[in-house]
């Protein structure tokens, strides 16, 4: 196996461990050596339980009398097990057992989003009792048991068997996935019957139901009738959608004779989707369960058209803390978290992972399509060309086939020319304006009493009706994306591809491509659909957001609200984690800093709809609040703090880097030459004559249906200042210059009352920490932290006198924490325990716990250093003067904290030798390790002979192996808990890394 890394992570990283979204929660490393591996069963995964209603399929395995005796529960991974009861598992000679929230356990995260009551992750995870497991051959049948008059049934993409602890019984490679690149036509079939099937068969909509009527969030499907869409109408024009996202040839089959056809007719459209593969453009990449665009690291070096079939389920992460070492690959230093937080830079967003289930493929493709939803007194077929969205799409579509290449795709504005299908031809119908036609009400898919509503055709419901159009919006941008090759042409297409800096994927468009499609804009309440749970719409409507800021955030291609619309990608974030209770600090102060970053582009010319948008770059949404003052914790600032959970003080450092990105870019302009209007609007300033009485007083609910307040920023700058002052130790240099930007935006208002007095303007940017530099460490008195060269020796206070005893490095360890060594013993600073007055010594390296710091900035730009054991603080003891005065830890009180503030003084930076840069590009990860650790080497290290050598403390060798690989897995599972060293052996060098064994 390797492991799912195709990049290179920084030293950093190898200190924390990761966990794969769908690897089996608590897995203890006890049962391994008990895996059975064997492949004895006779089926391929996944198991697909389609077809009619009824359908079983089955899955037959072998395992031990060992197995059998400690196997307390089946584990199942399910792709659209989407309502309860839909299907149901038999095992051995048991009854049969409905799938439903009583019978099964969900994990929580999924039910979390509503699991199985159409949930938001489309892949779920759920255990069930094993109860009738054997030794010998088992047989497990599934069966699909009501259709809802859209779906043909679910697949089981895994299985495993679980103990009572949780422990996986079966190894990954028990079971033999089905490879897509395997399959052929079906016999007997015909490519140019099924393609022109696939274009010209009449369908029906579904087939004959138990119940007659299928039902959507408990309204009903109509009754079986014939329909006027074709299947080209519904997928990509010529389907290599199917052949992507390598939907088998059962699965098309099946889904033929839903929509009425024979058998005979899917095995020809299962052979023209077969022949579509070119080996460029159009390959089996995908599978039906991996959301397209998922984000992962994995794609680094991956094709376009691999990108489009996204890093899979594997890099879905299980929780948000787990982006911490992705989206802080050099460390938390204050400089490298500012580093990260840098205007600036653009961040891959295609690489960085997310703790969210990007929508599947099917839930792309529209439900049903506007000519069957809107013929009403035959309205739709009747309507002007140039209201029709098909039409509309249609004459784009053959612009790009008759005029497009790639030699003129500049001077044919692929960027306007994708923007019509949003638009329009005539820029006020398309896709989004449909529902405007006829209506007074001109909110796009919010608009009442339009034509379309009109004319909507009987049994078809509304709701279900707009979510289908934006869903075919959706397919249509991708069918131009892939079918064009536009994929990776956004370089040739930005005004200033340097300042720009366009993503080598992105899509090439200036306008909205996917984000209408869930409730927020397609539903009547605007927050989820009829019946659905809030938890749920909200979590669809922030995963489409967030696709679409994937897909293309608008780098080079930025206008008010797009091509994302920052008005709502960040607060519905907080919708969802509001109903969910799944808080999502990283996620959200990365799309705040994407959006800066995104912003400060060749067009941002000024306080405009293209350049410095107040509305969504004020301060409160990095104090996790919207323009419109809805709030989703309570207090709102809560998700800031939340990142101390992640890391101690991680909070502080990331809001001072966001209030760092928006000084940059308001400084950038003449506030009095800035627009203004009363109370603020999109890009204007209140006005300058209000005065502080005008002021009104910003209400803080902790809850997004309250308090709504829009525009007001200065009142909205004025109750957050102290927010931030009262809260946060972020330096006072800083917001004294956003208090004295305010002041002179708006200088009746007394903002002056906020500023700190004997504030440095230094912002402490000499206070950060990095990783190789050697410092001096100076107390109050003006003296160095001095060592000797002997273990056991306390740390003591001395007069600074350039010697190597008063030099230390810093080396990153765990989780923020540093290592402190002294140049001339070469020992590290080390607590002798947790309690106030405990001394502080110097040892030899362990890498045990009490060796590591955290080093915080004070307000004042001196630093605490703080023992991770115990988060007491350095401190001098009784605060003396004399040199000899040895330190010890202390509680971090106020009391008397100049004892316990220290001055770092750079005197050299880390420099690298040639050694040294072949040891920096080696990571080794997790680190602590618990069972597997890995070794990423560069091409810098010749890839003949690397040979790779553990020696435990005492320097006894424990391992030798020799491997060619980019990364190597070493089993340690075996090891006792330690301290151990790594040597690399190639072309005459030996390398050495440490890591720890928990």
């Amino acid at each position: 196996m390797k492991f799912p890394f195709s990049f290179t992570v920084a030293l950093f990283v190898s200190f924390l461990s990761f966990k794969n979204y769908f690897s089996i929660s608590n897995i203890s490393s006890e049962g391994y050596t008990k895996v059975a591996s064997k492949k004895s069963n006779t089926n391929l995964l996944p198991v697909e339980v389609l077809g009619e209603e009824g359908t079983i399929k089955s899955l037959n395995f072998n395992i031990t009398n060992e197995i059998k005796n400690q196997t307390s529960k089946i584990w199942l991974l399910v792709n659209n097990l989407s309502y309860e009861n839909k299907g149901s598992i038999k095992i051995n000679d048991e009854n049969w057992v409905s799938l439903n929230h009583s019978t099964t356990q969900v994990n929580q995260k999924e039910l979390a989003y509503g699991g199985m009551v159409h949930g938001g992750f489309n892949t779920i995870r759920l255990t069930i009792p094993a109860t009738g497991i054997k030794e010998g051959a088992n047989t497990i049948q599934f069966r699909f048991d009501t259709s809802d008059g859209i779906s043909i049934g679910y697949r089981v993409v895994n299985i495993n068997l679980l103990d009572a602890s949780n422990t996986k019984l079966l190894s990954d490679s028990f079971f033999e996935e089905d490879n897509p690149n395997t399959w052929i036509a079906p016999e007997n079939s015909s490519v140019s019957k099924g393609k022109d099937i696939w274009f010209n068969e009449n369908l029906w909509n579904h087939y004959t139901l138990k119940n007659n009527q299928g039902f959507w969030y408990g309204k009903t499907i109509p009754s079986r009738r014939t329909i006027r869409a074709k299947c080209a109408d519904c997928h990509t024009q010529d389907g290599r959608d199917l052949e992507i996202f390598s939907y088998s040839n059962l699965s098309i089959i099946e889904r033929s004779k839903f929509h009425g056809l024979t058998e005979q007719d899917g095995k020809d459209i299962a052979a023209y989707i077969r022949s579509l593969s070119d080996g460029n453009n159009i390959a089996r990449v995908g599978r039906p369960w991996n959301p397209p665009y998922q984000p992962g690291p994995i794609l680094k070096d991956k094709s376009t058209l691999e990108w489009t079939a996204g890093a899979g389920l594997d890099w879905v992460l299980e929780k948000d803390a787990d982006m911490f070492p992705y989206l802080f690959p050099n460390g938390t230093s204050k400089q490298a978290v500012k580093d990260v937080f840098d205007s600036n830079k653009m961040e891959d967003r295609t690489l960085l992972p997310l703790a969210i289930q990007f929508p599947d493929w099917k839930h792309w493709l529209p439900i049903v399509h506007p000519k069957d939803a809107y013929s009403k007194n035959e309205w739709w077929n009747n309507l002007e060309s140039t209201k029709n969205p098909v039409k509309n799409y249609e004459a784009i579509r053959a612009d790009f086939v008759t005029n497009y290449n790639e030699s003129n795709i500049k001077s044919f504005n692929v960027p306007q020319k994708l923007r019509y299908l949003g638009v329009g031809l005539d820029g006020n119908s398309g896709f989004r304006y449909f529902f405007e036609i006829g209506s007074t009400d001109n909110k796009h898919w919010r608009s009442k009493g339009g034509q379309a509503n009109a004319n909507l055709k009987e049994g078809i419901d509304l709701e279900l009706a707009k979510t289908s159009l934006a869903r075919l919006m959706a397919v249509k941008n991708f069918e131009f994306m892939n079918e064009f090759n536009l994929q990776d042409k956004a370089p040739l297409l930005v005004p200033d591809p340097a300042l720009d800096q366009p993503g080598e994927r992105q899509w090439p468009v200036k306008w909205y491509s996917v984000f209408e499609v869930p409730a927020h804009f397609t539903s009547d309440n605007s927050r989820h659909y009829e019946t659905q749970q809030d938890k749920t719409g909200h979590y669809e409507t922030t995963t489409w957001y967030n696709l679409q800021f994937v897909l293309n955030g608008g780098n080079g291609f930025v206008g008010g609200t797009t091509p994302t619309d920052f008005n709502y990608h960040t607060p519905f974030m907080g919708f969802a984690a509001h109903y969910s209770g799944i808080n999502e600090p990283l996620r959200y102060f990365s799309a705040i800093n994407h959006m800066y970053q995104i912003r400060t582009w060749s067009g941002n010319n000024g306080p405009g709809n293209t350049g410095f948008r107040i509305r969504n770059q004020g301060i409160w949404e990095m104090m996790g609040t919207s323009n419109s003052n809805q709030e989703f914790w309570n207090p709102s600032y809560d998700i800031v703090k939340q990142l101390d959970a992640i890391e101690p003080g991680l909070s502080d450092k990331v809001l001072e880097a966001l209030l760092l990105q928006f000084l940059t870019e308001v400084e950038k302009y003449d506030v009095n030459t800035w627009p203004r209007t009363m109370h603020g609007g999109n890009f204007e300033l209140d006005s300058a004559s209000k005065t502080t009485e005008d002021l009104i007083n910003i209400p803080h609910f902790g809850n997004p249906n309250q308090g709504r307040v829009n525009e007001r920023y200065a009142d909205k700058f004025y109750d957050i200042i102290p927010r931030i002052q009262n809260n946060f130790n972020v330096s006072c240099s800083i917001t004294n210059r956003i208090i004295n930007w305010c002041k002179e935006a708006w200088p009746l208002i007394d903002f002056e009352k906020y500023l700190e007095d004997n504030c440095s303007d230094s912002n402490c940017i000499s206070a950060d920490i990095k990783s190789g530099n050697t410092y001096r460490i100076i107390t109050t008195h003006d003296k160095c932290l001095n060592a000797v060269e002997a273990n056991g020796y306390n740390i003591t206070q001395q007069v600074c006198n350039n010697s190597d005893l008063e030099k230390w490095v810093i080396e990153d360890a765990t989780n923020g924490c540093y290592y402190i060594k002294n140049v001339a013993s070469q020992k590290y600073i080390s607590a002798t325990g947790d309690n106030n007055g405990d001394h502080v010594e110097e040892a030899n390296f362990t890498g045990n716990d009490n060796q590591q710091w955290q080093i915080i900035e004070n307000s004042n730009c001196k630093l605490n250093i703080t023992a991770k054991t115990s988060g007491k603080c350095l401190d001098l003891k009784s605060g003396s003067s004399a040199d000899g005065t040895h330190f010890q830890l202390w509680s971090c009180v106020t009391t008397n904290g100049e004892n316990r503030e220290f001055t770092f003084e750079l005197l050299t930076e880390g420099t690298l030798g040639t050694d040294d840069v072949l040891l920096a590009s080696i990571f080794v990860f997790p680190n602590p390790v618990k069972d597997v650790i890995y070794i990423n080497t560069s091409d810098l290290i010749s890839r003949e002979d690397i040979g790779l050598s553990i020696y435990d403390m005492s320097g006894r060798l424990i391992l030798n192996k020799k491997s060619v690989e980019n990364v190597t897995e070493l089993n340690v599972s075996a090891l006792t808990t330690g301290v151990y060293f790594l040597h690399l052996f190639n072309d005459g060098k030996v390398l050495k890394k440490m890591f720890i064994k928990e």
